[in-house]
């Protein structure tokens, strides 16, 4: 015989649930038998912007319930909805009506990363009913080496408070009296990576900027487009920087563009410096490949390295470069 206990217990749970039934017909959203509405993603999943986000789908509907429906699109990954723009398809789906849909997230941060698993939920505006499909896991095709490698898309850092290129990591290095940040540019109707160091002279320690990336290691060519400003100087004991770095965490390469001192510098057993001939104050292409610098300095090629853009000074003023249409 259940005690008094117990049954205020279950009375309370009844009631919980019933409240929160209400407040679901009460706000206009309850899900609707997935029959009502058929959600077919009718999509190839190709990562079109090279991003590693999905961003636009396209969908088809079957309405196969008693009325009309006028859908508005959101899509669940992770742990929260959102909500996507119809760009094409139909405004109101008839009764028995199937039609295709192209939905788009306005923001880049509302996209799928590769290999999430998302819903496309689809709420009818009149009744407040909400339909899903089925959960998918996303595997896009043709995802880059090197993501969003035309900095199309940028976010803000928030641990830093540093513009970044979406998909890239930002690391600023500059003690007291210095300053390291990276920009998004615009010149000539093309997205552009800015990076800038200043130091006061107070210190010696350098003042770096890294914008930077983990990928695959790559036997590939790469190609960018690079703007520096300024003149390599150091030799093998360099004091200022422009250019693109490779680390594994065990070796370093400096790809450095600069108008003088052309050639290949040794730092140390661990750290080589290659000066590729560049003038200044001009967009120039220039390509690197690291996997011929690995094989010609006897290191044991590793699984994944950083790809770093990197602009970095032990002298004291201001220092800065930029980068663009970075191409594998």
């Amino acid at each position: 015989m259940p005690t008094k206990s117990t049954t205020i217990k279950k009375i309370a749970t009844i009631t919980s649930l019933f409240i929160c039934v209400m407040f679901m017909f009460a706000s206009g959203y309850y899900l609707q038998d997935k029959r009502s509405l058929s959600i077919e993603v009718v999509d190839d999943l190709v990562d079109e912007e090279g991003t590693g986000i999905l961003a636009k789908l396209n969908v088809k509907l079957t309405n196969n319930g008693p009325k009309v429906i006028e859908p508005r699109f959101s899509v669940v990954w992770g742990e929260y909805p959102y909500y996507w723009s119809r760009e094409n398809g139909p405004e109101i789906l008839d009764v028995g009506q199937s039609a295709f849909y192209s939905i788009y997230a306005d923001q880049i941060g509302k996209g799928i990363p590769n290999k999430q698993t998302f819903i496309v939920r689809v709420n009818d505006v009149h009744s407040g009913a909400y339909f899903s499909s089925d959960p998918i896991r996303l595997y896009l095709k043709n995802v880059p080496i090197i993501l969003n490698s035309k900095f199309k898309y940028w976010t803000t850092d928030h641990s830093t408070s540093v513009d970044r290129p979406v998909e890239w990591e930002v690391a600023p290095l500059a003690h007291w009296g210095a300053k390291a940040y990276s920009s998004h540019e615009v010149i000539d109707n093309e997205n552009v990576l800015g990076m800038t160091v200043y130091r006061d002279g107070i210190y010696s320690d350098w003042a770096t900027m890294h914008v930077k990336q983990t990928i695959k290691f790559s036997n590939k060519t790469i190609g960018l487009s690079v703007y520096p400003t300024f003149s390599y100087e150091g030799g093998n004991d360099p004091h200022i920087v422009f250019g693109v770095e490779i680390n594994d965490e065990l070796h370093t390469i400096w790809y450095v563009f600069s108008d003088k001192n052309e050639g290949t510098y040794k730092v140390s057993n661990y750290h080589r410096v290659i000066v590729t001939k560049t003038p200044l104050n001009q967009w120039s292409y220039r390509e690197i490949n690291f996997y011929q610098q690995y094989q010609e300095f006897g290191w044991e090629t590793p699984r994944y390295v950083k790809f770093i853009c990197i602009v970095g000074s032990k002298n004291p003023g201001t220092y800065y470069g930029y980068i663009k249409n970075i191409v594998v």
